[in-house]
């Protein structure tokens, strides 16, 4: 989808482009609101739950050995402290949708 709407070379899309942009007449390429995308989520995944498509994506990188630095910039928290307790937190969580999730989006 993103390459349709940006075209083919993302690495020349603004960094604070929309990740999900909207198509409606209305808003075209703004993002789209919160509400939009647990509406998208209840409709596609059957949950709207959308703060744990958050947990889902911090977890993926922490997984992957994304430095706790770098999710921070991603996640938009302020200190470094806030996003240690947030990857614990998740750590001992459980996160009912997560593995739904990566079955649906392919992810291993």
């Amino acid at each position: 989808m993103l390459h349709r709407f940006y075209g083919q070379d993302l690495a020349t899309v603004a960094p604070d482009a929309a990740v999900w942009p909207s198509l409606s007449d209305r808003n075209y390429g703004a993002p789209i609101s919160g509400q939009t995308l647990a509406d998208i989520c209840k409709r596609r995944l059957d949950f709207s739950a959308v703060h744990q498509i958050r947990h889902t994506f911090a977890k993926e990188l922490e997984e992957r050995g994304v430095k706790p630095s770098e999710i921070q910039r991603r996640l938009g928290h302020q200190s470094l402290r806030t996003t240690t307790i947030y990857l614990g937190r998740l750590s001992s969580a459980e996160n009912p949708v997560s593995e739904a999730m990566a079955d649906d989006l392919g992810i291993e």
